[in-house]
């Protein structure tokens, strides 16, 4: 650091917030993300090391070191008030004011029993809150002396002074937009002093206050004008709660344009945070991860996927050097542009699915993630009119089999983290669908993936297909070959949401039924029984209401009780003779893997 333009001291609450000031929050950090195990803390740490051993002695002369709070003023920027950035420490800071805030509001609800709350509810005031007497023109967010430019500036005014009425600043419809009353963490702060000190009287409070603003110690470490805050915030020995790579991306994106854009914080808002926010009756609000999501959007044409967490920032600003306004504003364009493709890949698009939809679904279920970055971008060529909703089908048909195909084979994985983010590049023929999938067939060749129908149908008679981490992978497996069933029987589909449960005909521990002992015979004593169970030729779809009569019965019982079954595979095995053994299971799974085999079927024969 260079010239400093003050001291560094121990200062306490009550000297920091005297006078008429700002501290604000800048845009480079983050919002207020403390949680119930920090604020537990604190609140032990001021009971043990303040208030306790204040109970024989004068609470006055009790000090606890809460850390070090590093600011940068900025001289000049308003003619009334002294304005400081905080660099570190805002979590800290936030906590405090918030506190201090609460204590405030319940004593000016204990007026009326307490004498002294009056005069206390004042002094805190002092703390809190800036003279108002600056003309009626005067923005309301001057009043409170801590202001964030990220959001939470609605909130701290509200825990200040109340939601009964909105404070008057230009700023007001987009921090309507993005309080959420639920979800704010002011407000479960808010929720959480309620259950500690809800029904805290007058004298307890002012020792809380007291223990807050003077006996709370902070190393005051002011910057000097020629550091650059932003630099030393990124470069801090963060012992609180890291920043993710996605708000270290923010940061990185937002500096040129807060030195070039007076409207910067609407376009934080409409072209980030609004990315962020997903309607909770959404079918992908619990999948849908913004960091995972920019992984994915900045892994398509690279040569493999952007690792996670601060990799994915480092390689962000390593291949963004020199970032300035332009570019950003085309990167936020991007992000803002590309998230509603991106929850369709998720399955937002659940009514009136498209084909597309219905693929994208399917695909979902093998939960392999690593083809998102070449699902983007095919859609976001659909979009820009570069490719046709048929091409799209065409190549999403062909993941999804060699997704399933390989699944199913338990093969290596690991390459589809370098083969899916550059593809694109290696198949793009716009002029008709079907060179553009011979390109992808041959690119599949290329990196070994491919998959014929060979070991296709030999994984699926040998490998288990019931995997109790991946029911969803199994059900999708089973379910499709179930529809294949019913269309060549000409019967109508059930309903597959009612089929809820994946039932083992031979169940899965034979020890405790010796019925099914009998049955299975000598394969009942084999290592294998538990591969061979879990197989395709053993599974069928039930309801689950009506699997807990199933049970351990013997097979002609069971038989009995699948014939009543809407599902094509139950009726499968109704119509089977005994016994139901190894040869039995496994000629079922030869038949299932025949039908596999055409369901996932490569769209042209060179096998």
């Amino acid at each position: 650091m260079t010239e400093r333009t003050g001291e560094i001291i121990n200062r306490n609450f009550a000297d920091i917030f005297s006078g008429e000031m700002r501290y604000v929050i800048p845009f480079f950090q983050r919002g207020y993300v403390w949680g119930s195990r920090n604020w537990n803390q604190l609140k032990q740490d001021i009971e043990e090391q303040i208030l306790e051993p204040a109970q024989n002695g004068d609470l006055a002369d009790q000090e606890h070191f809460f850390g070090p709070v590093v600011v940068a003023e900025k001289p000049g920027y308003h003619p009334r008030f002294k304005v400081f950035d905080i660099i570190d420490g805002q979590q800290r800071f936030t906590t405090v004011y918030l506190m201090l805030a609460y204590f405030r509001r319940r004593l000016e609800a204990l007026m009326t029993k307490a004498p002294k709350a009056r005069d206390h509810y004042e002094e805190i005031g002092k703390w809190l809150v800036n003279r108002t007497e600056h003309g009626a023109t005067l923005d309301d967010y001057w009043r409170i002396k801590l202001f964030s430019v990220k959001g939470d500036r609605l909130a701290t005014y509200y825990s200040v002074f109340g939601q009964h009425q909105n404070p008057r600043t230009s700023a007001l419809q987009d921090d309507l937009f993005l309080y959420l009353p639920n979800g704010n963490i002011s407000g479960k702060f808010e929720r959480w002093m309620g259950r500690n000190f809800g029904d805290s009287g007058e004298e307890d409070i002012w020792h809380w206050v007291t223990a807050l603003a003077q006996c709370l110690k902070v190393v005051w470490i002011p910057l000097g004008s020629r550091d650059d805050p932003q630099a030393i915030f990124e470069s801090l020995d963060d012992k609180g709660i890291p920043l993710t790579a996605a708000e270290l991306m923010c940061n990185y994106l937002f500096k040129p344009l807060i030195e070039t854009e007076s409207d910067y914080e609407s376009l934080h808002r409409s072209k980030w945070l609004d990315v962020q926010r997903i309607d909770r009756t959404s079918p992908v609000a619990e999948a849908f991860d913004f960091e995972e999501y920019l992984r994915h959007l900045f892994s398509i044409g690279h040569t493999k996927i952007v690792g996670k967490g601060r990799r994915l920032y480092v390689f962000f600003k390593q291949h963004n050097k020199n970032l300035d306004a332009d570019t950003a504003n085309a990167h936020l364009d991007n992000i803002a542009e590309s998230a509603p493709l991106y929850r369709r890949i998720l399955g937002e698009s659940m009514d009136g699915l498209t084909t597309v939809d219905a693929l994208l679904k399917q695909i979902g279920e093998t939960n392999m993630t690593s083809c998102r970055p070449f699902l983007l971008a095919i859609l976001k060529m659909e979009r820009d009119g570069a490719i046709s909703a048929e091409e799209v089908e065409a190549l999403f048909k062909e993941v999804y089999v060699l997704l399933v195909r390989r699944k199913v084979a338990e093969l290596p994985v690991t390459r589809y983290d370098s083969f899916f983010p550059s593809l694109v590049d290696r198949i793009a023929d716009p002029d008709r669908v079907a060179a553009t999938t011979v390109l992808l067939h041959e690119a599949i060749r290329k990196e070994q993936l491919w998959v014929g129908d060979g070991d296709f149908k030999e994984a699926l008679v040998r490998r288990p297909v019931y995997r109790s981490r991946e029911i969803g992978f199994t059900r999708l497996i089973l379910e499709e070959i179930d529809r294949h069933l019913a269309a060549e029987h000409g019967g109508e589909l059930p309903d597959y949401s009612t089929l809820d449960t994946v039932e083992h005909v031979a169940p899965q521990n034979i020890e405790t039924s010796d019925d099914w002992k009998r049955e299975m015979g000598e394969d009942a004593k084999s290592e294998n029984y538990a591969r061979i169970i879990n197989t395709a030729g053993n599974l069928c779809l039930r309801k689950r209401e009506r699997n807990s009569e199933m049970g351990r019965l013997p097979f002609a019982k069971k038989r009995a009780l699948l014939r009543m079954s809407p599902s094509r595979l139950a009726l499968d095995i109704a119509d089977r003779e005994g016994p139901w053994n190894f040869e039995a299971v496994q000629t079922r799974s030869a038949e299932m893997a025949d039908i596999a085999a055409r369901i996932w079927a490569w769209s042209t024969t060179h096998q």
